[in-house]
């Protein structure tokens, strides 16, 4: 994808780096954009100059069109993924839940938490089955996004979370917070927390996995970027000897092999 300082959208071809025919045109200029996995549908979003409203479009990519444009009032929060038929974006205590296919009917919307609560940053699992966010009041929830039904909710930093992210396979979330809780990782299918990493700084409100699941990325507000080298649930389990189980592997400390060879951490500005 590539964006001209005009505002307009282009798709490129990864294999041959060209640029296809179908132009996005877009009124204003796009902050934050997300594409669907089957690359069928785009969601762009801008900010109003005085940044008190932000604009998001719909868009079909092989009509190359957009199909609707809604406004809504900052502050709002978005999932860092896009679902198989659908797209996210929060607002107070509810999760709203927009069909790619159409569009220009209303969203869903779910409460995962309590009456008076206030999600602050939220995220969907890549199959679209869970939702985990970090509330205002200091925890973390999570839900299943078909029923709204709560699964899960940690109260385990010292400071407060500031954001969650799923991994590309859906069997761990990552939560970032500060200092010596930098980041905390949990498995999803017992919501055992199996690893706690220490980083530099405060407020680490940005955290990725790369596509593969390998390599974990974190940001705090002072700038520096982390980076850890992370294994894939079966490299773990494949470790010598057999002796490493994922939760001895990663929350065992006096699991020496596994975790400093499976675990290491970079950091750079």
């Amino acid at each position: 994808m590539k964006l001209n300082a005009e505002g307009r959208l282009s798709l490129l071809d990864l294999a041959t780096g060209e640029e296809q025919t179908n132009v996005l045109d877009h009124a204003d200029p796009i902050e934050l954009v997300w594409i669907s996995g089957n690359g069928r549908h785009l969601v762009t979003a801008s900010f109003t100059e005085n940044r008190s409203m932000a604009n998001f479009g719909f868009w079909d990519i092989p009509e190359g069109r957009m199909k609707r444009t809604f406004e809504v009032p900052i502050p709002v929060s978005h999932s860092n993924n896009m679902g198989p038929t659908g797209w996210y974006y929060g607002r107070g205590g509810t999760v709203r839940i927009w069909d790619l296919a159409q569009p220009q009917a209303p969203p869903r919307e779910l409460f995962p938490g309590e009456r008076g609560e206030v999600i602050r940053i939220f995220d969907v699992s890549p199959d679209g089955r869970l939702g985990a966010a970090t509330f205002e009041e200091g925890y973390i929830r999570v839900w299943d996004m078909a029923t709204a039904e709560p699964l899960q909710m940690m109260r385990v930093f010292l400071q407060s979370p500031h954001c969650v992210v799923f991994s590309p396979d859906g069997r761990r979330l990552a939560a970032g917070s500060s200092g010596r809780e930098a980041i905390k990782l949990w498995e999803t299918a017992t919501w055992q927390e199996v690893l706690t990493l220490a980083g530099e700084g405060t407020m680490f409100r940005f955290v990725a996995f790369s596509a593969d699941g390998q390599t974990l990325m974190a940001r705090n507000d002072q700038g520096f970027l982390h980076i850890w080298s992370a294994p894939s649930i079966e490299l773990v389990e494949s470790s010598p000897d057999g002796r490493c189980s994922l939760a001895d592997g990663l929350a065992n400390r006096s699991c020496q092999v596994c975790r400093s060879s499976l675990w290491e951490g970079l950091q750079s500005p």
